[in-house]
């Protein structure tokens, strides 16, 4: 009868000790989850940035929402700024030197006419039309590359839109409103304001020193020699 109540008795402790001796042993055998494995548990994920210099790739998909046609009309308006505004420096050149006929437009004037302007007024009217081209092209292009901004904003948005409102309700609870909100508008704005002026700036860059080294090899050709490689 002892032997039976101890039996008894010991019952209720041997379970619990089976029992934690399994939970230590199943806590040790156990995968932990990865970082990966434990965010795609949850609902909401947590928000990724790329970092680093804006990919090729990103300038390819703006060109394409701004048209190939426009961009070839932003190209001759941005290289007509630079050739008149040559021309314009040229001629002073032109204007201002005593044997006229060792300057560049003097022999550039007799392509067109046996006998180049030499009159004040001949010259005048000269130059008065190459700053007139100088000002047309200068307006068009800036405009043209206002408008070009434009129209690549609103294609970019469009196509934004339209894939986000393809999204299943899934990535809606994954994603907050709020974040997609702030990507349409801060995301966006970067990008018209900093891929125009960049792509402004690099394509000027490049028209600047093609027409000052066209200059320069007029004025002093052997002074190329010392342009880098």
């Amino acid at each position: 009868e002892a032997a039976e109540n101890t039996q008894d008795g010991m019952q209720p402790s041997v379970a619990p000790a089976a029992s934690s001796a399994f939970k230590t042993k199943h806590s040790f055998t156990q995968t932990q989850l990865t970082p990966g494995q434990k965010e795609a548990a949850g609902v909401l994920q947590k928000e990724r940035r790329e970092e680093g210099s804006v990919k090729l790739g990103t300038y390819s998909a703006y060109f394409a929402a701004i048209g190939p046609t426009m961009l070839f009309i932003l190209g001759i308006a941005l290289t007509g700024i630079m050739v008149f505004q040559n021309c314009c420096a040229l001629w002073i050149v032109y204007w201002t030197e005593d044997d006229k006929t060792k300057t560049f437009m003097y022999r550039w004037a007799k392509t067109f006419t046996s006998e180049p302007p030499t009159a004040p007024h001949e010259m005048l009217a000269v130059y008065g039309c190459f700053v007139l081209l100088f000002t047309t092209c200068n307006v068009m292009g800036h405009a043209l590359e206002i408008i070009g901004g434009i129209g690549a904003a609103r294609r970019t948005f469009a196509e934004a839109i339209t894939g986000i409102l393809a999204r299943p309700f899934l990535w809606w609870d994954a994603n907050p409103t709020g974040r997609v909100l702030n990507r349409f508008s801060e995301d966006v704005l970067v990008m018209d304001t900093v891929l125009t002026s960049t792509m402004g700036v690099i394509f000027g860059a490049i028209l600047y020193f093609l027409g000052h080294s066209f200059v320069l090899a007029l004025a002093q050709p052997i002074s190329l020699l010392l342009l880098p490689p």
